[in-house]
């Protein structure tokens, strides 16, 4: 399992190709009515595949990254007056924040997607789909509080 964590740019790539992969068995042949239709299935299946890969792409190009911040990406920056936090676990933050409103809006397309009776079983899933994220979510941000 460390070989993971040695090569970032691996899992990032890995990730990407595995999401290319999953997108273009489930979206051909490629249309716009196909593509409105199963982006929701897309996104709460393979979407994961996409947050893995931009959690790691800071690590992955860490020279371009840290050219660009002018500090190391595993530095601490002020997140408020009082606060600091690593600049490398506010990134995976962000990123859970956008996959979280990825989900959030797949949800969205997919009850569109039914009462235009659009791809009616991949809809049915996603929004399935995207209630166990809901709870996942939950239940991951619930764990951190020690009750």
């Amino acid at each position: 399992m460390t070989a993971w964590h040695d090569n970032p740019g691996i899992v990032c790539v890995v990730s990407l190709l595995l999401f290319a992969v999953i997108a273009w068995l489930l979206l051909r042949p490629l249309s716009g009515r196909r593509l409105l239709g199963r982006t929701p299935f897309l996104i709460v299946t393979a979407g994961v595949l996409l947050f893995v890969a931009a959690i790691e792409i800071p690590e992955a190009l860490r020279t371009p990254f840290e050219h660009y911040l002018g500090h190391s990406i595993h530095s601490m920056v002020r997140v408020s007056d009082t606060e600091e936090e690593n600049w490398d676990l506010l990134w995976g933050e962000r990123c859970g924040t956008v996959f979280d409103y990825m989900i959030l809006g797949s949800a969205i397309l997919a009850i569109v997607n039914l009462f235009r009776r659009n791809a009616a079983w991949l809809n049915v899933s996603a929004l399935f789909l995207s209630v166990g994220w809901f709870f996942l979510f939950i239940w991951s941000t619930l764990a951190r509080f020690p009750f």
